[in-house]
């Protein structure tokens, strides 16, 4: 006597399972390839640039927002301090790159005049960062 052979039962996610394992692949492949980058907490908008080049590595970072504020890596400043860090810097350190990072609704006397300031008291190499544009 002979019985018939018992079909195996097939689970249901037995064809989705490749599918499953591609796009879990592909998450932590995306994961792995992207940069997360911190936001510098500061409501400040800049221009549109139209230059092809990237600013590059960031040495001190000099934020103007639109109010008239400056804050030097975190720390607020006033035009007292400003200078200060300006003899300090012209001192210290005369290779260093400042990057002045500002609103694009800033005016451009006012920003003009930081920069100025900023040279006269002795600070050399000055970097406007701007967005890049379409």
């Amino acid at each position: 006597m002979q019985f018939a052979k018992p079909e195996k039962k097939r689970q249901i996610l037995d064809p989705i399972l490749p599918l499953i394992n591609i796009v879990f692949l592909l998450l932590i492949f995306v994961m792995m390839m992207s940069r997360v980058e911190g936001t510098d907490g500061y409501d400040v908008s800049p221009p549109i640039s139209t230059s092809k080049n990237p600013a590059g590595q960031r040495d001190r970072l000099l934020v103007l927002n639109k109010d008239g504020r400056v804050w030097l890596d975190d720390v607020e400043m006033n035009d007292v301090t400003l200078m200060q860090y300006a003899q300090d810097q012209k001192r210290d350190h005369p290779n260093e790159i400042v990057k002045i990072k500002a609103d694009a609704e800033v005016d451009a006397i006012q920003l003009i005049s930081l920069m100025e300031s900023l040279r006269s008291g002795g600070v050399e190499n000055l970097v406007l960062l701007t967005e890049k544009g379409n």
